[in-house]
């Protein structure tokens, strides 16, 4: 016969059991619920779930979060900008474009989608509409020498050179160590004859960045010209040191150890070239090939032609350009 302690404790026991039996069946609610959510996420959610997959360079993955995220509110402006900013990172300008402009038609101050896509007209060489948006972006943001920057450079590449120098120089302005705008004046003013103007500014980037193997290079074809020989090689030899595959670099320090009669180093210099030559075709080629794997089919068509510069006969460079091409038509068309 049970006491009542004994009954109590019995009782206790039972409870216990149906306290832990219901909190399971609460926890197993929770989880079932917290798996419904995610089967049907937020907004907010997707939007983190491309950038996060951006960053990984997850691709497919990033477009499906803004994707969704732009189904779910298509009336904000930032999540086309994101999703462009994917298109860009993949090659399909096209699509960049649409989005950037999209962004654009619901915030017109979206400074960030009006550069991006100054910048994607500035590679398809659509350059009077680059140089709008980028005006675009400085009229909002007066302090953006990146802006600047790349608003000289379209300047530069239609030929307006006194546009391009004035951009580089308030680029400069507000950034002083902005070692790209010195250098792409100093190309300017090379390009227009004012060779003294130019040196300057070579001689600033390398001073800002001593690893600039192109302002060496440029300094070097200026001293040259100037009948300094001695200059221009040291500066070919630096240009060297830091870029070992710049062909460039070993023809013109050919041609400069045969303006000084040292035809003994012109042919080493022209030996190494030829046995360059391949290595850099070579380079440019595995790297256009590993941009088609990611989908930047664009970035992977520039490379293989720039493989194909250095080697025109090779038929494995000719099969690649084809085929890319064929890629780059059958996604236009989708």
């Amino acid at each position: 016969m049970k006491g009542p302690q004994t009954e109590f404790v019995s009782i206790l026991f039972s409870l216990l059991i149906l306290i832990f039996v219901n909190g399971c069946a609460l926890s197993h609610g929770i989880v079932e619920q917290s798996d419904a959510e995610r089967r049907q996420p937020r907004m907010e959610e997707w939007i983190w779930y491309g950038n996060y997959n951006t960053m990984l360079g997850k691709f497919d993955k990033a477009m499906e979060g803004f994707s969704n995220a732009i189904e779910m509110q298509p009336e904000i402006s930032k999540t086309y900008y994101q999703r462009g900013c994917v298109y860009e990172k993949t090659g399909d300008m096209n699509c960049a474009l649409s989005d950037f402009s999209t962004a654009i038609s619901l915030d017109t101050e979206n400074s960030d989608a009006y550069f991006s896509r100054g910048k994607v007209l500035e590679q398809k060489g659509e350059l009077r509409q680059a140089v709008k948006d980028f005006s675009m972006v400085i009229k909002l943001n007066p302090l953006c020498y990146n802006a600047l920057l790349h608003r000289g450079n379209a300047y530069s590449q239609m030929g307006i050179y006194q546009h391009a120098i004035g951009d580089y120089q308030k680029a400069v302005t507000i950034k002083p160590e902005l070692t790209e705008a010195y250098f792409r004046r100093g190309e300017v003013w090379q390009m227009i004859g004012e060779l003294d103007n130019a040196i300057m500014d070579f001689t600033k980037a390398i001073e800002i960045n001593p690893n600039l193997a192109d302002a060496y290079f440029h300094q070097a074809t200026y001293w040259k010209k100037n009948g300094k020989i001695y200059q221009a090689i040291e500066d070919y030899n630096k240009a060297l040191e830091i870029y070992l595959l710049y062909v460039n670099g070993y023809t013109n320090r050919e041609k400069t150890w045969r303006m000084k009669g040292d035809i003994v180093r012109a042919s080493e210099d022209m030996q190494s070239k030829r046995k360059l030559i391949p290595r850099v075709a070579g380079v440019y080629c595995d790297r256009g090939e590993a941009w088609g794997r990611k989908g930047n089919l664009t970035q992977a068509f520039i490379d293989i032609q720039s493989a194909l510069g250095y080697k025109p006969k090779d038929t494995r460079y000719h099969t690649l350009l084809s085929i890319l091409e064929t890629e780059m038509k059958n996604r236009q068309l989708r």
